[in-house]
């Protein structure tokens, strides 16, 4: 009955008393002290106190700050989290927490790097695959943004340094790996044609004979809309939020931008001219 109590009285309109009460109890009992020593795996089993969150949290962000990112446990105690009472008081360092550790997933599947040589299975690594990481890191960055604008002083200083270790794993290994791997396996191309010359990698500057021109020979309409430097991973989850909320039928394709890859010119390559 007591549980049952509590439950309901979270997920009410009073909650923010009940928060003050469990506030108080904390500081008069000295719970923080006790979480804190207390393991994680026996902390998941309960959310009647706000402080439990804020103690898996900071066990997770010590860890991190010291280079140990568990990132299975991290992701399954989210998981947890999400469902409890309070998620919403620390929900952004929850979930920075997690894409963090959805990161480390991702450098533990490629950690010798990407070592290819041929454009297109690199193209085809990053559209099925590689993608993922640049999805991550912006939602890190969204939910660690918003800890800056509402911080939690018990929290703030352990996410901030967590988030040197969130660059270095994209921008000094997944930006820098990848980068150099497809400079690489397409300076030839670039240098000679402009482009990459492989017919599996369709070009922007083709973009109104393959989609458009078919279409209009049938009598369609057909609505094109442009959004200057969408990122791909942006794509693929408007394509997925599309095929989940309405009953049309979302397809996602890439394609090579042409060189130099600024806005003037991908402008001009999306028109029907031949020249």
């Amino acid at each position: 009955y007591c549980y049952q109590l509590v439950h309901e009285w979270q997920r009410s309109d009073g909650s923010v008393d009940l928060e003050k009460i469990c506030r108080h109890v904390k500081h008069e009992l000295r719970l923080t002290e006790r979480f804190d020593k207390t393991e994680i795996g026996i902390l998941l089993k309960s959310d009647i106190f706000p402080a439990i969150n804020e103690s898996i949290l900071k066990h997770y962000f010590t860890e991190i700050a010291e280079n140990i990112i568990k990132a299975e446990d991290i992701v399954t105690a989210v998981e947890n989290r999400r469902t409890s009472g309070w998620y919403s008081l620390t929900e952004d360092y929850l979930e920075s927490l997690y894409y963090i550790a959805k990161m480390q997933e991702f450098y533990l599947a490629h950690f010798e790097g990407f070592h290819i040589v041929e454009p297109v299975k690199i193209w085809q690594l990053y559209l099925n695959d590689a993608y993922k990481m640049d999805s991550h890191y912006r939602h890190f960055h969204f939910r660690f943004s918003n800890t800056l604008r509402n911080p939690n002083s018990t929290l703030e200083d352990a996410l901030k340094r967590c988030s040197d270790t969130a660059e270095g794993l994209y921008r000094e290994w997944f930006l820098k790996q990848l980068t150099h791997t497809w400079t690489k396996a397409i300076s030839s191309d670039l240098e000679s044609l402009g482009y990459v010359s492989d017919t599996k990698i369709p070009e922007q500057r083709r973009f109104y004979s393959r989609y458009v021109s078919p279409n209009v020979s049938k009598g369609s309409r057909i609505f094109v809309v442009i959004s200057d430097a969408l990122r791909y991973e942006v794509a693929a989850e408007l394509s997925e939020q599309l095929n989940h909320d309405t009953k049309g039928k979302a397809k996602l394709e890439a394609v090579q931008a042409v060189f130099p890859s600024i806005t003037k010119f991908g402008m001009a390559a999306l028109l029907p001219g031949k020249e």
